[in-house]
């Protein structure tokens, strides 16, 4: 393995805990019973209008690939630009607006209901954006693994919320997750541009994704003359999960919920993405980094395929 077994299982788990959680995000901006019985996204407009944010539109097959896949390649772009100009000031400003704007849709459905509670309704988007403000800021500019991980948890749920809604149906996502299965693989293997991206996140301390730190401690020997002496030395190292291997599944996982009228399904699919992202962390090997999403998508159509049998 990569990394030792404990910081191994804990990037599972954080990785299924950001899954289920997103779903239970997700759950509270769509009226799934509508969705699913009318063939079409139904939002709850109520809890978008809660944080001040307007509830987004189905779009066509074609406009979801100009957005989604368009997004990814301008974003790359301009952090590769970061990179080589070393404008870290300016990475972690916009992670950090990125991250407030996330977490507002992922806190929101939470905290309004409490604001409601305090008879403080007119001032409900105006709270979301503070308090996400704050835990942004101190996500970036006062880093902690505990916050980190946390608030990453957190936002992918608020990110399928705004994307989910726009997907028009599985067969789209499905291409979607082919597609960026097949980009991740030539970023990490052919280009290594992903690699490039992963190494300047972890020495700017603003990863975006989830990031374990664990102590390993390496024996290096001395040789003398007379006698050897060995000294022991702990090293910090991080056992790492890129964001969009966090937010793909989701946003599957997401449609599949919308368009599949069941309660289990998504709940499969998050499964065996979570089986398929530990067989390839059991797999890898120091000192090299492998692109998650051929691995996880393969869990996600694993999971389809069963819900498809069951349905």
């Amino acid at each position: 393995m990569k990394h030792p077994l404990k910081p191994t299982i804990f990037i599972i788990i954080l990785f299924l805990a950001a899954q289920l959680i997103g779903l239970g995000i997700l759950s509270q901006y769509l009226d799934m019973p509508l969705s699913q019985s009318t063939g079409k996204t139904v939002t709850n407009n109520e809890t978008y209008s809660a944080a001040g944010m307007t509830p987004p539109t189905e779009l066509t097959w074609w406009e979801i690939f100009i957005v989604i896949p368009g997004s990814i390649l301008v974003g790359t772009s301009a952090v590769l630009l970061l990179i080589k100009f070393k404008k870290t000031n300016l990475w972690k400003l916009w992670y950090m607006f990125a991250v407030l704007f996330g977490l507002s849709y992922a806190l929101s459905p939470w905290l309004s209901k409490a604001i409601v509670k305090l008879g403080l309704v007119s001032s409900t988007p105006y709270i979301v954006y503070f308090i996400s403000g704050i835990l942004s800021y101190f996500k970036v500019y006062k880093p902690n693994p505990f916050l980190h991980n946390l608030t990453e948890i957190l936002l992918y749920g608020g990110i399928a919320a705004i994307l989910v809604p726009m997907i028009p149906s599985i067969a789209v996502i499905s291409a979607i997750l082919i597609l960026i299965s097949l980009y991740d693989a030539y970023a990490v293997w052919k280009s290594k541009h992903m690699v490039k991206l992963a190494e300047f996140q972890k020495k700017s301390r603003v990863f975006a994704g989830l990031a374990l730190p664990y102590k390993q401690l390496r024996i290096k020997t001395k040789k003398r003359k007379k006698h050897k002496e060995k000294t022991k030395r702990a090293k910090i190292k991080s056992a790492i999960l890129g964001g969009g291997d966090i937010a793909f599944p989701l946003l599957f996982s997401g449609v599949v919920m919308k368009s599949i009228q069941n309660s289990y399904a998504p709940f499969i699919t998050t499964i065996t993405a979570g089986i398929a992202l530990a067989i390839l962390l059991m797999k890898t090997k120091k000192n090299r980094y492998y692109p998650a999403m051929p691995f996880i998508s393969a869990g996600c159509f694993t999971g389809l395929f069963i819900v498809l049998i069951i349905s």
